[in-house]
């Protein structure tokens, strides 16, 4: 707090003094002028100025001030005048400022303006003290702090949400900012490495990978790519792929580095299981060729489309390979006969292929139901039960619908075929097993990983050798190859009939919305009923398809009574309406524009209560 000066001693007069008095008009001119300047010079000032007496009364405002309240306030009560209050304001600092006391704050409006308030004392000769104010609106510069923080947030909002590692180096040994994954593989928390010595944060054995390189940027400044190994949280070492980039400043000098790491750990050992099944691709094949019985089959696949062509080829291969394969396609297109093939010309044909439907098996039963459990570990558990990963031992264990997973599944999961093992309930043994994953699904896994229901690291183990089966309607030219084989296995070795080309024609200009299984389902409706029933509307442009069913015998192409084909459609039209929405009744009726007491009278009445959903 400053002092309140002394009050001026007079000065001894200076018997040798010789210069002389000046003149009083003279004096009053530099007074004048010296008035002039600093009142050009407060007036000058981009803000508003006021001097307030001890007794709260406005002594002078300059020119702005006297602008923005509309009239000169000098004389008048501070308070009244320029806030329009009855009393002493609640923030006012006249009582610190009357003790000699410089006061700078950032002051709030009641308007929701920002001011700068700088207010220091006065201190008059006859020993009266005066407050002395400056305001500067600072509203701007506080949006623009806001804006930027706000952007700063959401920054490290973002980083902190992605898998890739990112830091930050402001000299060769120093972090900078770090994220949340970088943060979690050294197994630390952010506040513990940012603005700290590599070095002295981290161990020799974690610290020397993340060192690599860095002189070399912050020196030559270029980038750096290497691949290093380090030891993670856990002390396992991963692969990261690393790569560092100077930021120059306007003078051409390393102002910082930024720098990344993905862990490509799976991604090389699946690389390298690739590269070693190459040798044993190329003597294998001959053999895995001389399963085609012709050329429009492969094993029990039919086909002679280019597209199968490829899934042929693909499929050859993943029989060669070690690498987990993943099948993407649409509901009956026939992904578990594909992954069935694939066992089937591996090297553990002999041994079991067990299928796993993913969706199929309650939440609360996952673990048991893929690791097993012992005798005694709940209950009911009367006897010891092996889980799917016991019963797939040395073979294949097929996850169709893999994207119906749930996250803490995929973790548990990936640890036991990466070699962490697992643990049956209520055992203490940790059981690695010798399995071959081939999983299927009808989703976009990429979507899956980005909305949060796959986890990244699981989706790349799974995610090695992707097989794409097209849906019938993109594979027309096999249809006649399709039909021929499933006419032979429903004619029960009785003379195979025939389809009327009507019937074959309109098949040709049919979608198959349910693909392969509608086709053969379809086929054996027509072995057993003597009728084709196509229930969706074709999409080919200038179809001649009916917008109701087909209906056909196979002997004498007859149609049916308008009322039996409206029953029929609406049979079937419901039927499929509940299966795309997995039998939601309440969402079916919305669809169908009925209530759902009207639904549940329809379902049954058309005796589609044990349909299997």
């Amino acid at each position: 707090m400053a002092d309140k000066p002394n009050s001026p001693k007079p000065k001894t007069a200076n018997p040798k003094a010789t210069s002389k008095p000046l003149d009083p008009e003279i004096s009053q001119q530099l007074l004048l002028e010296k008035d002039m300047r600093l009142k050009a010079m407060v007036e000058a000032f981009d803000g508003l100025i006021y001097i307030c007496s001890q007794d709260y009364r406005v002594e002078y405002m300059n020119r702005k001030y006297i602008q923005r309240i509309g009239h000169d306030a000098t004389g008048e009560i501070c308070y009244k005048a320029l806030h329009n209050r009855d009393s002493v304001c609640p923030w006012c600092l006249n009582p610190r400022i009357y003790k000699g006391e410089t006061v700078r704050c950032e002051v709030l409006s009641h308007r929701n303006k920002w001011y700068h308030v700088v207010s220091t004392p006065i201190f008059h000769t006859d020993g009266s003290v005066s407050k002395h104010a400056m305001i500067i609106d600072i509203t701007k510069r506080k949006a623009a702090e806001q804006t930027l923080k706000k952007k700063v947030e959401e920054q490290e909002l973002l980083l902190d949400n992605i898998h890739t590692q990112i830091w930050y180096l402001t000299g060769p040994d120093t972090y900078g900012a770090v994220n949340k994954a970088h943060a979690q593989f050294l197994g630390m928390n952010k506040e513990d490495i940012e603005g700290k010595s590599i070095k002295m944060v981290l161990s020799h054995d974690k610290s020397l990978p993340l060192m690599a390189g860095n002189r070399d940027v912050f020196k030559n400044k270029v980038q750096v790519n290497a691949e290093e190994w380090a030891a993670d949280a856990k002390g396992e070492r991963r692969l990261l792929s690393i790569t560092k980039t100077p930021n120059l400043d306007g003078d051409g000098n390393v102002e910082y580095v930024i720098c990344s790491g993905e862990d490509i750990t799976e991604r090389k050992r699946a690389e390298e299981a690739l590269r070693l099944s190459e040798a044993q691709l190329r003597e294998e094949n001959l053999r895995l060729r001389s399963t085609l019985k012709s050329s429009n089959q492969f094993g029990n696949i039919i086909g002679k489309s280019r597209a199968m062509g490829d899934v042929f080829e693909t499929i050859l291969k993943s029989a060669l390979s070690l690498a987990t394969v993943i099948i993407y396609g649409e509901s009956g297109t026939g992904k578990e006969l594909v992954a069935h093939t694939i066992h089937e010309l591996s090297n553990r044909n002999g041994k079991p292929f067990v299928t796993v439907n993913c969706g199929a098996i309650p939440e609360n039963l996952l673990e048991s139901e893929f690791f097993g459990y012992k005798k005694g570990a709940f209950t009911g558990a009367n006897i010891d039960n092996p889980g799917y990963l016991d019963s797939a031992e040395g073979g294949t264990l097929f996850l169709d619908e893999v994207g119906e997973l749930d996250p803490n599944m995929q973790a548990k999961l990936l640890r036991a075929i990466e070699g962490g093992g697992y643990t049956p309930i209520g055992s203490r043994e940790i059981k690695k097993p010798h399995i071959r994953i081939i999983a299927a699904t009808n989703r976009n896994l990429l979507d899956s990983v980005k909305n949060g229901t796959m986890r990244e690291d699981f989706y790349y183990r799974i995610h090695i050798i992707p097989i794409h089966l097209p849906p019938l309607r993109e594979r027309k030219e096999d249809l006649p190859l399709l039909v021929h084989h499933f006419l032979q296995l429903y004619s029960n070795g009785e003379t195979i009939p025939s389809i009327p080309g009507t019937m074959m024609n309109s098949m040709q200009k049919y979608d198959w919305p349910g693909n392969v299984r509608e086709l053969q389902n379809t086929i054996h409706r027509y072995i057993t009923l003597n009728e084709v029933n196509l229930m969706h509307n074709s999409a080919t442009p200038g179809s001649e398809s009916s917008e109701m069913p087909l209906q056909m015998a196979h002997r004498n192409e007859s149609y049916l009574k308008l009322k039996t084909a409206k029953k029929q459609f609406e049979k079937e039209y419901l039927k499929r309406v509940l299966k795309e929405n997995r039998w939601h009744r309440g969402k079916t009726a919305s669809l169908l524009g009925i209530n759902r007491k009207t639904l549940f009278k329809k379902i049954r009445d058309h005796g589609l209560e044990d349909v299997p959903k």
